[in-house]
């Protein structure tokens, strides 16, 4: 997800939140799925 490469490559959470109209912990959960997962899959519930 081209969001969480923002992160990675040095961009804060909230310079990418304001920019793309989300909120920070929307993006928060997203970059830690991909760090524990490294995918960009919804985690399945169960």
């Amino acid at each position: 997800m081209q969001l969480v490469k923002l992160y990675e490559n040095g961009k804060s959470c909230a310079d990418i939140a304001r920019e793309y109209n989300i909120t920070p912990s929307t993006l928060g959960r997203w970059i830690k799925n991909h760090q524990e997962t490294g995918s960009f899959a919804a985690k399945e519930l169960v």
